[in-house]
């Protein structure tokens, strides 16, 4: 495995942990900075896999800020290419898949914020 650039993570997990409707526009902004900083593929997986633990570990709590997120990921494909989007709505819908599959009542949360996030990208 490639090792874990903990500045670009603390970065990026700093940056999801304050967005908020009302700040998306310029948490974005923030984030597409950090791909001048950074190697696009490393920012896009880390991203990714942050955005995906707080849609698996955060149950509820996720739900509030499901448009945010949402209208971050619109955002980044405006501004950086649809490959963007395209691998994060992939990982996402192979991830529900895999939890839907699994049919266990502690895995219902964790389908319904990725059906959520679904619905706010349509």
């Amino acid at each position: 495995p490639v090792p874990i650039n903990q500045s670009l993570d603390k970065s990026l997990r700093g940056l999801l942990n304050r967005l908020s409707e009302a700040n998306c526009a310029g948490i974005s902004q923030q984030i597409i900075a950090l791909f001048g900083n950074y190697p696009r593929g490393e920012v896009t997986d880390r991203l990714i896999h942050i955005l995906q633990v707080h849609c698996e570990t955060n149950g509820k709590s996720f739900r509030p800020l499901s448009l945010a997120y949402a209208g971050l990921i619109i955002q980044l494909v405006r501004s950086m290419g649809i490959d963007i989007g395209g691998k994060m709505i992939e990982i996402f819908a192979k991830r529900f898949e895999e939890m839907y599959k699994a049919s266990q009542q502690d895995k219902i949360d964790i389908c319904s914020n990725y059906l959520l996030l679904f619905s706010h990208l349509l």
